[in-house]
């Protein structure tokens, strides 16, 4: 459903909007961010759920981009994260009744900024669900598919380096290939 991804505009919105949104979904999910504020290191990096199903019948729209444009939606789920564990921070700090924060106190809690979103419960719609790897074309390129399937074999990959040497590089070059399928994945070395 191509036509789908036509009717959003992302200029509609501006980003404090889109951000807004996610913090109202975020505001039914306290509980992730309670425990993310008082894990102690803050260099650390903490996921959060967002359950795409959720987010869809909060706002159709939102949810939609979220599936179509992770690239451009993620960094603002991110912000809103970060957005909610300050408010979260200072209703802890002004709390005057103790017995709301349970065991903990008000220095417990800390702002963690290295927040990754998780999309789970990707709708199964012929656009973000995929019965095979087969069926993902040039469109699906940026979006977040959900792909069913059972895996049938593990195998390992060994790499080996290989010198080439051609007309146009006078000194060889060191190309990595894979040695069960023979495909080159990238070329190091100076040109």
């Amino acid at each position: 459903m191509a036509s789908n991804r036509a009717l959003l505009d992302p200029d509609e919105n501006t980003e404090d909007e889109y951000i807004s949104i996610f913090g109202r979904y975020f505001e039914h999910h306290l509980d992730q961010f309670e425990s993310v504020m008082l894990e102690e290191d803050t260099r650390k990096y903490y996921s959060l759920i967002i359950d795409g199903l959720i987010l869809l019948n909060l706002n159709v729209k939102v949810g939609h981009l979220l599936l179509a444009r992770p690239e451009e939606m993620l960094p603002l789920a991110e912000k809103a994260a970060i957005l909610i564990q300050i408010t979260m921070l200072e209703k802890v700090r002004s709390c005057e009744d103790a017995s709301l924060l349970g065991t903990n106190s008000p220095t417990d809690y800390t702002v963690k900024r290295n927040i990754n979103i998780r999309v789970s419960e990707v709708p199964l719609t012929t656009e973000f669900c995929k019965p095979s790897i087969t069926a993902l074309r040039t469109e699906d390129v940026g979006q977040l598919i959900r792909i069913k399937g059972t895996v049938k074999r593990n195998i390992n990959i060994r790499v080996s380096e290989v010198p080439l040497t051609t007309e146009f590089c006078k000194p060889s070059i060191t190309a990595l290939r894979t040695e069960d399928v023979g495909q080159l994945i990238r070329i190091k070395g100076t040109v």
